[in-house]
């Protein structure tokens, strides 16, 4: 699954030695990624007085290590974006955890929201690649709620690992940051890093499984990050917008 060109912007990004040219041009081989790249480059988030018009200076304003997660996370979804249509909505559920994540990482001291937006969109990547590798699966899948006991034991079945360990493996193979790992391993767990605290709310705003304001403000996970309920109710509001702004890209 994991394209030459995406390989290669992980292989030149984990290189000390490499410079800004030397991951644009890694880059450049996909003319779609790079157009994405720079249009988040120049937009709200990122984007400063001065436009942006080439990838050496979109990697200044991104960020070494951030162009290179956001690069990977978009060749991703744009792998969903031609598969099935399991495979779709694993990115569109993996869309509202990147952002839901990054809008509760912002109230979480050590949290960068960035990263945190990163780790939400790549939480299910072994479940991706599952969908795209057995048809079988994905309908299977499909059926069935996200970490159910159902699922998981199909995965352990047909691949021998659950998408849970399947995607903490790729992503370290990968060598994406280690808080990566742990939210693709963890999400479906009780670990407690403060990244995985996060991700395990923002699946449950993602998927709307607690009933009102009330509810998110007495769940474990908001207690432990000390969330006020105004900031769980900025949260809640924005998200869909915030999730269908990041799907654009």
């Amino acid at each position: 699954m994991f394209h030459p060109t995406a390989a290669r912007i992980s292989q030149v990004a984990s290189d000390s030695r490499a410079s800004a040219a030397d991951l644009a041009k890694a880059i450049e081989r996909d003319p779609l990624l790079s157009a994405r790249l720079l249009k988040l480059s120049n937009g709200p988030r990122y984007g400063g007085r001065r436009q942006v018009s080439n990838l050496k200076d979109a990697i200044t304003v991104l960020g070494f290590r951030t162009t290179r997660d956001l690069a990977i996370a978009m060749y991703i979804g744009g792998k969903a974006h031609n598969a099935g249509p399991e495979a779709q909505e694993i990115w569109r559920h993996s869309l509202r955890v990147g952002a839901g994540m990054r809008l509760i990482a912002r109230y979480v001291r050590g949290c960068d929201a960035s990263q945190a937006m990163v780790a939400g969109l790549l939480h299910d990547v072994g479940a991706l690649v599952m969908c795209i590798l057995d048809p079988a699966y994905a309908s299977m899948a499909g059926r069935f709620a996200d970490g159910s006991p159902q699922v998981m034991q199909a995965e352990r079945m047909i691949f021998g690992v659950t998408h849970d360990q399947l995607g903490a493996a790729l992503l370290r193979r990968w060598e994406l940051p280690e808080c990566f790992v742990l939210v693709a391993g963890g999400h479906h767990n009780d670990h407690e890093s403060p990244m995985n605290l996060v991700a395990q709310l923002a699946e449950l705003m993602a998927e709307g499984r607690l009933d009102g304001l009330a509810e998110y403000a007495a769940n474990e996970a908001t207690q432990k990050l000390k969330l006020t309920e105004r900031q769980l109710e900025i949260t809640l509001e924005v998200l869909d917008e915030e999730a269908a702004d990041i799907g654009k890209l």
